[in-house]
């Protein structure tokens, strides 16, 4: 497998002189509620926009309590639902309906939409295909339906379908999240690759840096959790139940009962599989050695990422999750750590066969406690290790070059719209 990132392959051919001249402002529909799930792709890229001169305003909605995002700049546009689910959903897309005009009167150049949002800008899009507005339609697609099942993964699904299908015929432009994605809806779809853009995951370089961050708080934290003298390997982000994670415990487990204690995991983060774990870890007597801490404000995950030695992945080999960007390894490797994953090509298209990737076959459990003894025999070298991940993400996974890639694809809509 060749070493070179799939993604650096595809990135795009802008100059600074295009950035200086191409001027973007833009508005990006979400209806996936903010309260809760994490939305850093949504707030990162609008922010990165916002650094490079240009305007990408968010709207989203919550349900409960307006999540604190006074730090975010641009802050996002959050509507509440007062209405349970259809009919707040219904009503949530009334209004994306009217701000889009007001945006449209605005001369907005580009409305960026999820699948959710996507039929109900139906109308403008085809007030643009025709070239009576200037602003540009495209469907952004951050992943497939996932964690669903019976019947409303069945609505789902024939809806993310139907979804793609009306964006091929009357929307502008499309963008994925992988090439490999790019390449899977063109198949699956009969849809010209050259129509869908790419533009992955990414990381904020100055503020995943190792230099940067607080070293008091670093070791406080060590302290807290009592993790001095250990391997400390760590996962942050939605504790899925379908993610390989008890597969780590099962791995920690092996290794206590080969009398191998060296190692603890920290697991931050939040989700459905959180009391899984947490139980399964004990009925394995491996307790001690899970660390599960709920969430932290964003700003204070890189002190938590220094803590430790090597990021894990133990995501299984399944089709959307190798359609997928994980933006938590990009965030390892921006801070100089090795990673611990599965040999997946969502894993190869980022790393390929750079040294601080520990590449296990698959997640069984026999495989990843080899490899956590093998990273142990050379945690000595492992700061000098990570330093190559910082450098693949500085290379190829900024948010400003997620921006490059993704202002290059508007800029060649009217082009692409004829392929």
């Amino acid at each position: 497998m060749p070493s070179e990132s799939t993604t650096s392959r595809i990135t795009s051919n802008v100059t600074p002189t295009f950035l200086r001249t191409f001027v973007v402002n833009g508005v990006w529909f979400n209806q996936l509620n903010f309260d809760s799930l994490c939305k850093t792709s949504r707030l990162e890229l609008a922010a990165a926009f916002s650094r490079m001169g240009h305007s990408l305003k968010v709207i989203g909605r919550y349900r409960h309590k307006r999540p604190p995002l006074v730090s975010i700049d641009p802050r996002p546009l959050l509507l509440k639902q007062c209405l349970p689910d259809p009919a707040g959903g219904v009503f949530f897309q009334l209004q994306l309906l009217f701000l889009a005009a007001w945006e449209i009167l605005k001369k907005v150049d580009v409305i960026l939409v999820d699948h959710f949002s996507m039929p109900t800008m139906l109308p403008f899009a085809f007030l643009s295909r025709a070239g009576l507005i200037r602003t540009k339609f495209v469907l952004d697609v951050r992943s497939s339906p996932v964690d669903m099942f019976g019947i409303r993964y069945a609505l789902s699904r024939s809806r993310y379908h139907l979804c793609i299908r009306w964006a091929n015929l009357f929307y502008d432009g499309l963008t994925v999240i992988t090439d490999l994605y790019r390449r899977d809806i063109a198949s699956r779809f009969r849809i010209n690759p050259a129509r869908i853009g790419v533009w992955t995951s990414g990381v904020r370089a100055k503020v995943f840096d190792s230099a940067r961050v607080d070293r008091a708080r670093v070791k406080s934290i060590k302290c807290r959790l009592g993790i001095q003298n250990k391997l400390v390997l760590m996962y942050h982000g939605v504790l899925s139940p379908y993610r390989g994670l008890q597969e780590v415990v099962r791995a920690l487990a092996l290794l206590n009962a080969q009398g191998q204690r060296q190692a603890v995991w920290v697991i931050l983060g939040n989700g459905p599989a959180a009391s899984e774990i947490r139980s399964l870890a004990e009925s394995q007597g491996v307790g001690d050695a899970v660390k599960l801490i709920d969430s932290v404000p964003y700003g204070e995950v890189p002190d938590y990422l220094s803590a430790c030695d090597v990021g894990i992945l133990p995501y299984p080999d399944i089709k959307w999750l190798n359609m997928n960007s994980p933006l938590k390894l990009l965030e390892y490797l921006a801070m100089g750590k090795p990673v611990l994953l599965t040999d997946i090509p969502a894993h190869r298209a980022v790393l390929g066969d750079a040294e601080c990737a520990f590449y296990v076959s698959d997640n069984s459990p026999a495989n990843i406690a080899r490899a956590i003894r093998n990273v142990a025999q050379r945690k000595d070298s492992l700061p000098e290790i990570g330093r190559q991940g910082r450098q693949i993400a500085l290379n190829n996974f900024t948010w400003e070059r997620q921006v490059e890639n993704l202002l290059d694809y508007i800029a060649n809509l009217d082009r692409r719209k004829g392929k």
